[in-house]
């Protein structure tokens, strides 16, 4: 069964997990890259739900974790119960850095063939529950397409254009490149779909850190402003 969580005003749907790399782990984009495909370019670290943005922690993956299967969506289908990622997340940082992440889509502004496509497509019953104790961080949303790559920080702007979507987006944008409230990353996301019509439809998609707050604080510091 699908289940639909209400978090800052927005209905949730939980799609699965990922191990992704600590901040100071990655390596910083160069000007080019920022200037290509970032509406804020001062951020040198983003985030994202697309493994080109945020790579996975794959030593912990492949070594820890080899029993866990990927859903539709690429992502690690963990038991629903919201203390089992609490035990996954201790399982693989006493060896490994890594930061374990729940992702969510907005169903809000979702059409009813483009949510029937979600619903096709998240087939392991996952709880939003899990998402919502207060073991976890939401750190802001993502616009990405079905396959999780990302129309905010994957698909480059043309110089004219992005001056225009830069004026308008990039205030609503937290130092991890993310939107802070959901309803401007629905709305992103139709201005993304007329932009690169290619990937459409696209949707908002929560970013959340699971584990013991303390433990994301030492993961996550590492940022620019």
């Amino acid at each position: 069964m699908l289940t639909r969580y209400r978090a800052r005003n927005v209905d949730h749907l939980l799609i699965g997990y990922d191990l992704r790399q600590p901040l100071g782990d990655i390596e910083p984009w160069d000007d080019r890259r920022r200037a290509t495909y970032l509406l804020r370019e001062d951020v040198k670290k983003p985030l994202s739900t697309d493994l080109l943005v945020w790579p996975r922690q794959d030593a912990a993956i492949v070594n820890i974790l080899p029993n866990l299967r990927e859903n539709w969506f690429g992502l690690l289908n963990t038991a629903p119960a919201p203390e089992a990622a609490s035990d996954i997340t201790s399982s693989v940082l006493s060896g490994y850095s890594a930061v374990q992440v729940g992702f969510s889509v907005c169903l809000d502004g979702v059409g009813p063939e483009d949510l029937q496509l979600l619903k096709a497509t998240v087939q392991f019953g996952g709880d939003i529950a899990a998402l919502s104790n207060d073991r976890t961080t939401l750190i802001g949303f993502d616009v990405s397409d079905s396959s999780l790559l990302s129309g905010l920080m994957s698909c480059g702007y043309k110089p004219d254009r992005k001056s225009r979507l830069a004026q308008r987006w990039s205030p609503m944008l937290n130092r991890y490149h993310l939107f802070g409230r959901a309803q401007d990353a629905v709305e992103f996301a139709r201005v993304t779909g007329e932009r690169v019509p290619e990937h459409s439809p696209f949707f908002a998609y929560g970013i959340w850190i699971i584990g013991k707050k303390q433990r994301n604080r030492e993961l996550m510091i590492e940022n620019g402003p």
